[in-house]
């Protein structure tokens, strides 16, 4: 493919100009942006990145320090061949400066959708893109997915598990599943996303599992509403995520769509619901000149386990799945319905969720439900948005469990705790909240996202906040304060 893109330069400029940035098999990895939009690619940032980041230092030098590191001045700028005129190279006739990491995080744009990241600065970097735009400004204008509304970008180990090429959902008259990793419902004779909405719904980054959702607008302007009701992406870990599709009703005719770059491998994808009468063949290959693609088609919910790693094996189940891992196995929880589950130690209620065994650790995360447990620690709330998760080695009376929540507004829980532990504290950031009773535990959680941790010592404190700065020359002020205290409950 590389070969055929550099004789096509070699005769056509302007063809050179539509391929700035990408990034040849001896640059590799680096960081791109993923090939979203009308004229997109996976390209590297362009280098006028860098240049207004080496411009902002005596403005706002920690912005210009991301930036900086975000970009190179030896890359192209944007819309620019290699073989071009360059009149703008004496602006980046300058020492490189290297910037700063930012360390990204788990993250939700408007205008963009969700990312989720695990292991980022690490070579098993993973990232998860689940794309969704509004109607107010933004650059990615489309035709399939009303601009890439649905698309699945995934990227994990220095390589690309999912693509489109430039103009799949830009400019190119096409279906919203034809070319690029989407869903879409049949609805007045064609497969539509999810379509294009504000991002409503909350998201939950809680470390050791992350759960992220979409919906379609409803109403007059609905586009796939009602037949098509949510997209969300539960991660476990680094090592796979489940991709759930809900729709209206169980005989809602529905395609699941999966593309990569040409020559590039597929992510191991594991059908768990979804797919219908197999032996007639609804399971499509597509090839295009740049993506090899296929097609799934079904009807009702589906359920998908993807990741790129060997040895992970996933198993429908009525709560959702089980899946298998070397050295482990974890219980995913996702209907539409609440799931009312218990099975030895474990126990769940609600309709998201994760609970992930190994030898000599324990973890689950809560995302809409009422109620989880593994291992004699449980967590009860009224608060069906309260996201909740909780890592224990070994026991909850021999060591720590610590977790994290995050609460769209203030919640409450209460956490059971095993009849020997009775001598353990709820500490929230750091700050004493709640302490054993009768072997449970009621506290008043605050609004956002927050660490939590159970113990019977003292607990790991946080790093203070960073109020505001005052830059100066050749130094600065740091003006910081204590994390903000957490109501108790007595």
């Amino acid at each position: 493919m590389l070969k055929r893109m550099e004789a096509k330069i070699a005769l056509n400029p302007d063809f050179a100009r539509a391929y700035w940035g990408i990034v040849r098999p001896s640059e590799g990895p680096r960081r791109v942006f993923p090939p979203l939009g009308a004229h997109s690619e996976g390209r590297k940032t362009p280098r006028s990145m860098w240049y207004m980041g080496a411009a902002m230092r005596n403005y706002s030098p920690l912005v210009a320090e991301h930036l900086m590191w975000a970009a190179r001045p030896t890359d192209q700028d944007m819309e620019v061949p290699l073989t071009a005129p360059d009149p703008y190279a004496v602006m980046y006739q300058q020492p490189d400066n290297y910037g700063t990491n930012p360390h990204l995080r788990t993250a939700k744009y408007t205008g963009y959708g969700i990312t989720l990241r695990a292991e980022v600065d690490t070579p098993h970097e993973l990232s998860v893109h689940l794309i969704q735009v509004d109607d107010g400004p933004n650059y990615r204008w489309g035709i399939a997915g009303e601009g890439g509304c649905g698309v699945i970008y995934f990227y994990a180990n220095g390589k690309g598990y999912s693509h489109n090429a430039r103009e799949d959902v830009g400019d190119r008259a096409v279906e919203d599943t034809d070319l690029a990793t989407n869903f879409g419902v049949w609805k007045d004779g064609v497969f539509r996303s999810v379509g294009r909405n504000v991002l409503s719904r909350p998201h939950y980054d809680l470390r050791f599992a992350q759960f992220a959702e979409i919906v379609p607008r409803q109403g007059p302007a609905a586009y796939s509403w009602p037949e098509y009701v949510s997209r969300s992406v539960m991660l476990a870990g680094d090592d796979y995520f489940l991709v759930h599709d809900k729709v209206s009703d169980p005989q809602v005719k529905h395609r699941f769509s999966w593309f990569v770059s040409k020559g590039d491998e597929f992510p191991h994808i594991t059908m768990l619901t979804g797919p219908q009468r197999r032996e007639i063949g609804l399971g499509t290959s597509v090839e295009t000149e740049a993506t090899s693609g296929r097609w799934i088609d079904g009807a009702g919910d589906s359920l998908a386990v993807v990741t790129y790693k060997e040895g992970i094996q996933g198993q429908v189940a009525p709560f959702g799945g089980r899946v298998t891992l070397p050295g482990g196995s974890d219980l995913l929880f996702a209907s539409q319905k609440t799931i009312q589950f218990h099975e030895i130690d474990s126990s769940f209620r609600g309709t998201s969720g994760i609970i992930r065994k190994s030898q000599h650790l324990i973890e689950m995360a809560l995302f809409h439900g009422t109620h989880i447990a593994a291992a004699g620690l449980s967590f009860d709330t009224p608060d069906g948005d309260l996201g909740i998760s909780a890592r224990i080695t070994t026991s909850v009376a021999a060591g720590v469990a610590e977790g994290y929540f995050f609460a769209p507004s203030v919640s409450t829980v209460e956490i059971g705790l095993p009849s020997n532990a009775e001598r353990m504290t709820l500490y929230i950031d750091g700050t004493h909240v709640s302490s054993a009773r009768d072997g449970r535990i009621a506290a008043a959680l605050p609004p956002g996202a927050h660490r939590w941790e159970l113990t019977a010592g003292l607990p790991v404190p946080l790093p203070p906040l960073v109020e505001w700065t005052e830059y100066m020359s050749g130094g600065v002020i740091v003006h910081g304060v204590p994390w903000p205290q957490a109501p108790a409950i007595n």
